[in-house]
């Protein structure tokens, strides 16, 4: 059974991977602007380096939050596979198709 936890992250990991994607783009530009803010004023040596750690992070982000669909996966199909049901069921309908091709399979002509 899902949720209402599951349900919500199910619903906002799309949103949490583009922002992500919005924040690298955002930490490049602004590691490009630290980097020349930087060379004229020396006291803010270290904004290159929190622009870039920034960018790293949400690179790590975008890359380890998986999408809905993917979160929809990882939760539903360990469940359908592991069903002693829908095993079953799987088992039953291979031997109703091996059956049914034995009957569909045209006779052995001798001399073949």
């Amino acid at each position: 059974m899902i949720t209402t936890a599951q349900m919500y992250w199910l619903v906002t990991l799309d949103a949490i991977v583009h922002a992500s994607f919005v924040l690298a783009v955002i930490s490049v530009l602004a590691s490009v602007a630290a980097i020349g803010i930087a060379c004229d004023v020396e006291r803010f040596f270290w904004l290159p380096a929190l622009t870039i750690g920034m960018f790293f992070l949400s690179v790590a982000a975008a890359t380890f939050v998986p999408t809905t669909k993917q979160a929809a996966a990882i939760i539903i199909v360990p469940k359908i596979v592991n069903n002693e049901k829908v095993q079953m069921v799987g088992n039953q309908l291979y031997d109703l198709a091996v059956d049914w091709m034995r009957e569909l399979r045209p006779p052995m002509r001798e001399g073949k």
